[in-house]
């Protein structure tokens, strides 16, 4: 599990680093409970991003954020916060 994630970060870092992301890394090695079964393993990853240039990027594509944000609709019901 800990090639799997360490190739997982290896994936991240080739592809989806930009002007934003700068960097994803590994808090920990893979936490994997006493009572193994592969569904409780996890990771926790790290992001370092250029804080400046994501809220540019926000700012910059606020309305197609507000477009596209879930709403309640029928057979559906946002509970989320809006903002």
């Amino acid at each position: 599990m800990n090639d799997l994630a360490h190739n997982l970060i290896i994936l991240l870092n080739k592809n989806i680093l930009d002007d934003v992301i700068l960097s994803v890394k590994a808090d920990s090695d893979v936490i994997t409970p006493k009572e193994w079964n592969y569904t409780t393993d996890k990771i926790f990853l790290s992001f370092d991003i250029d804080i400046k240039k994501l809220k540019a990027f926000i700012e910059k594509n606020v309305i197609d954020y507000d477009k596209n944000k879930l709403t309640s609709c029928s057979g559906f019901m946002w509970l989320g916060d809006d903002n």
